[in-house]
């Protein structure tokens, strides 16, 4: 299939600088880079809890943690700002891998 929109690659991308998104804090590049090599060595993603306020029908909230890994679809081309705000060290795959890889 062809992508027609410049703005989305046929690669995902994992980056590892960040610790926590919604509170703007950041790993160290020494941190990322042992981050990336421990996804390499074990071949797992490491996927920490982020807490996410989940809506019962009663229109009351209740906080959950759920386990993640983030990725983006952003081409390499445009990648630099992310770079800037999710480190420097990632990990690209292809999206048909990634969708054989959640399916089992």
């Amino acid at each position: 299939m062809i992508n027609l929109n410049p703005t989305i690659s046929d690669t995902l991308f994992h980056f590892t600088g960040i610790k926590n998104s919604q509170r703007g804090e950041f790993k160290e590049d020494r941190e990322g880079l042992e981050t990336l090599k421990t996804i390499l060595k074990t071949r797992k993603f490491l996927m920490p809890a982020h807490e996410r306020k989940l809506f019962n029908s009663k229109d009351q909230s209740l906080s959950t943690a759920v386990n993640m890994a983030c990725f983006t679809e952003t081409p390499l081309r445009f990648i630099s700002n992310h770079i800037d705000v999710f480190g420097k060290f990632g990990l690209g795959v292809k999206i048909s891998w990634a969708k054989l890889a959640c399916a089992h």
